[in-house]
């Protein structure tokens, strides 16, 4: 099945090359029921009230939020915000994504090798290594090998 945070983080990345709004993309950290464990998709958002589409590694089909009912949302994030879950839409605005270290750390690499969509590649292999940071300052942090 891979790494969600690969996929997740890759596919919000290319949407927004191709052109796709920031504004209509978030990472969403969720609770995969199946496994009992953390789980980083991408959902998309027609309109900010909207039911966002979720685009994941788990299952092939893009579906809206209310059916997957395998995923508990807990919070979402992009470049600009941070949001509390919520069951319909994006959730309440809580504020900055600066607390999640793991996120600015990648954004701020990225930005040193002018913008690139592939995050750096850590010495373990792995492109998300310190964005693991996200899951452990959560209460329902997993370890990094979650779905």
């Amino acid at each position: 099945m891979g790494n969600c945070k690969d996929y997740a983080i890759a596919k919000f990345f290319t949407l927004k090359a191709m052109g796709v709004a920031e504004s209509k993309l978030n990472l969403t950290y969720a609770k995969a029921l199946r496994y009992n464990k953390a789980h980083l998709s991408l959902t998309y958002y027609s309109n900010p009230g909207a039911d966002p589409l979720i685009l994941d590694n788990m299952i092939d089909e893009i579906l809206p939020g209310y059916e997957r009912e395998d995923l508990v949302p807990v919070f979402s994030f992009n470049s600009s915000g941070l949001w509390l879950a919520s069951q319909r839409g994006r959730g309440r605005h809580v504020g900055s994504p600066d607390r999640l270290g793991g996120w600015m750390d990648m954004l701020k690499r990225m930005s040193r090798t002018g913008g690139s969509a592939a995050p750096h590649r850590e010495n373990n292999g792995s492109r998300t290594a310190n964005f693991d940071s996200v899951f452990e300052a959560h209460p329902m942090a997993v370890p990094s090998h979650s779905h």
